[in-house]
């Protein structure tokens, strides 16, 4: 935002500074709640799906794998977390940034354990891989984020927002992000295969 239009949004708070206030308090409420329900759908669709992750959304942030990605008591070979858009700066709140009417945007984001795929070795395959199945990705919705980082935006519907808060049903609003959720299984032979391509310590077991 400029500096003009941080003025003219400025002048516009001013004069209603009481409602300004009250929304204030609001929103603080409201983000605890988006939260909640966030956690409560991607800990039913792991359940569902039979996959593993932390889903406490409680920092924004939470991340899911496939069953054999991760070993018991051990760090997953890779996960995809749903967080905000790397290397992207925002002072939006959480909450417009996942509706994409913020500074940045929220989306799922390929995280790979290097240490489990042969540190700068591993880098190397992983980025061979990557281009070779570039293609399959980015038609699938992925962004090549730089520096081995793939990147898939998701926007949650603001217009449907005050119905789901004044109704709490958020089925509607948070449609998009069970289905970028479901998307992300479908996925899963091209990571699988780029995660193979750069020879894990531990090898995949079969699906």
């Amino acid at each position: 935002m400029s500096d003009a239009d941080e003025r003219t949004a400025a002048s516009i708070i001013l004069k209603d500074l009481a409602l300004f206030n009250k929304a204030a308090i609001l929103f603080d409420k409201m983000e605890p709640a988006i939260r909640t329900v966030v956690s409560d759908l991607a800990r039913d669709w792991l359940e569902k799906c039979g996959w593993k992750g932390k889903v406490d959304f409680g920092d924004f942030s939470f991340w899911v794998c496939p069953s054999k990605w991760k070993e018991e008591n051990a760090e997953p070979i890779a996960r995809f977390v749903f967080t905000r858009r790397p290397n992207v700066e925002s002072l939006s709140y959480n909450l417009a940034d996942m509706c994409g009417i913020g500074q940045a945007d929220f989306g799922f984001q390929f995280v790979v354990t290097w240490s489990s795929l042969g540190g700068s070795a591993g880098r190397a395959a992983f980025a061979k891989s990557t281009g070779e199945l570039a293609d399959e990705l980015l038609k699938n919705g992925w962004i090549n984020a730089g520096r081995l980082v793939f990147f898939r935006p998701i926007k949650l519907p603001a217009e449907l927002l005050a119905d789901a808060w004044e109704s709490e049903d958020w089925t509607k609003f948070l449609a998009p992000l069970e289905r970028a959720l479901d998307a992300l299984v479908a996925d899963q032979d091209v990571f699988d295969r780029i995660i193979m391509a750069a020879k894990p310590k531990t090898e995949l077991a079969a699906s």
